[in-house]
């Protein structure tokens, strides 16, 4: 019988035994002056670290995302003036235009990411870091001096509690101060990863920490459970970390880190966006258009200027790219190389001015670029007339009508007629000045005198008349003299000084 009672004392002790080889780091029950386990400690700092580095994350953000903007306005002004200046580039110039205001509306959206709650939730992640360090910090400092082994200390080994090497400054990275650097370090999956220590806080061993004594009998009066950081650790009322409260229990209803468990993983998608910037060097020009793969970037803003009928999309848009831009794979594109060759006067103050090369200009330079261009423009639509108004005498008239042998032919001229019983047939189709007068076409006609004059309406002249007038063109079965011309050129470089000027408060 005493044997029996021997072996099964004896398989008590193993079971106990084997649960304390399985789990060493597991406190029975909490104890009066036991230390924090150094397991937990460093799953604290470890997050503490990266919390610390999301204001920095965040600045590096808002600087990518603010120099891409203000490098896409001077690109705007650029293409803007490339509009002007080289109107055999014209869709190049656009397309880049476009592309460049596509480019500052990434920037700006990336900015308004940290108009609202995101920002908050770094600020969140700061403020934990803080908390983190000053309790890991003091548990760290009460300890006794002399080598590993003592077992006075706050923070001691998960299995016996011992002092251990000093690490919190290195792991929670506490003397960094201000200068911290940005690393892309994921807050959301720090918080998780803080959300799934499992281990008991408090160590196995060690009853000599003051901060962990007994609060109902050091004290007068102490009723009540000391939480520390929200409630993730929580010294028991009878002393020592209480029992049963792991990292992983406490974390789900703690504020100091839930929202970032469940949203960090959005705030750190964000941080680590990259803004970049449209061209503005012929070497960034050479880079977008010197391979397949860059110039497709480029696509929707050019099938934004394009507003492509159905069907009349090209079906190799890198062929089309190129032909636009003058492009080869590795070589600088036709287009960057006119740029190149454009200098404007540029004010330098005191009534001085300087002519600069267009990729040596400053955004300050390259506004008054844009100022000088816009005048010069307006200036050239006010001051020259439209298409001339054309004096044909009466006699020359006829002459035109004359040489018009068929009848159809004759009758559709809008200032011709045909006499069919006219003898002679070199007079069959004859000017019609009623004819005439009612489409429109003269202003002033002569009835008999040959040596008077009649003044064409330039919008009636025939297609080939008007080509012979150098301030005039023929499109759409119709004219366009230079006032349509200039205004026409004058737009889209308005579109890109406006551009800029509503960009500019970015």
């Amino acid at each position: 019988m005493v044997t029996k009672e021997r072996n099964a004392a004896l398989k008590i002790v193993m079971l106990v035994a084997s649960a304390l080889t399985l789990h060493p780091q597991q406190a029975l029950a909490q104890t009066a002056g036991r230390p924090l386990a150094d397991v937990v400690g460093k799953t604290l700092c470890t997050y503490s670290k990266t919390a610390k580095r999301q204001a920095a994350n965040l600045a590096q953000t808002l600087q990518r995302a603010s120099s891409a903007a203000k490098q896409s306005r001077q690109a705007q002004q650029l293409a803007a003036l490339a509009l002007a200046k080289l109107p055999d580039y014209k869709e190049a110039a656009a397309t880049l235009l476009i592309y460049a205001t596509h480019k500052i509306q990434d920037a700006q959206a990336s900015i308004e990411n940290w108009t609202g709650e995101n920002t908050k939730l770094v600020g969140q992640a700061m403020y934990s870091s803080g908390r983190i360090d000053e309790l890991m910090l003091l548990l760290e400092g009460h300890r006794e001096d002399g080598a590993n082994g003592q077992d006075k200390t706050c923070l001691g080994a998960a299995a016996g509690g011992n002092t251990v090497n000093e690490f919190v400054k290195t792991e929670c990275d506490t003397e960094s101060g201000h200068n911290i650097e940005a690393d892309n370090s994921n807050i959301g999956q720090a918080a998780t990863t803080l959300s799934q220590e499992s281990t008991d806080p408090e160590a196995s061993g060690g009853a000599s920490c003051k901060i962990t004594a007994n609060l109902a009998t050091d004290y007068d009066s102490h009723a009540n459970e000391l939480p520390l950081l929200g409630g993730l650790l929580t010294i028991h009322n009878a002393g020592g970390f209480k029992t049963g409260q792991s990292l992983q229990t406490a974390a789900p209803t703690n504020k100091l880190i839930s929202a970032l468990k469940n949203k960090g993983a959005g705030v750190a998608a964000k941080l680590a966006t990259v803004t970049s910037a449209a061209p503005t060097s012929k070497q960034e020009l050479k880079t977008l258009l010197a391979s397949k793969g860059e110039r497709a970037k480029l696509q929707a803003a050019n099938d934004e200027y394009n507003n492509w009928k159905p069907g009349a999309k090209p079906e190799d848009f890198d062929a089309h790219i190129k032909k636009v831009f003058g492009a080869e794979d590795g070589k600088d594109s036709a287009y960057a190389i006119a740029l190149e060759g454009i200098s404007i006067e540029v004010p330098l103050g005191g009534g001085q001015t300087q002519n600069k090369q267009l990729y040596s200009m400053q955004p300050k330079d390259l506004m008054a670029a844009l100022i000088g261009t816009i005048a010069e423009l307006q200036t050239a639509a006010a001051t020259k007339p439209a298409c001339p108004g054309h004096k044909q005498t009466t006699t020359e008239s006829d002459a035109l009508c004359s040489k018009i042998k068929d009848a159809n032919e004759c009758n559709s001229k809008h200032f011709c007629s045909y006499n069919g019983t006219e003898t002679d047939s070199a007079k069959k189709c004859k000017f019609n000045a009623t004819k005439a007068s009612a489409s429109d076409a003269p202003v002033t006609q002569g009835q008999t005198g040959g040596s008077e004059t009649t003044t064409w309406n330039f919008k009636r002249k025939l297609q080939e008349e008007c080509t012979k007038a150098p301030e005039c063109k023929w499109e759409n079965n119709a004219f366009k003299d230079s006032i349509f011309m200039v205004n026409n050129k004058l737009a889209p470089v308005v579109y890109g000084f406006t551009s800029f000027v509503v960009f500019s408060k970015l």
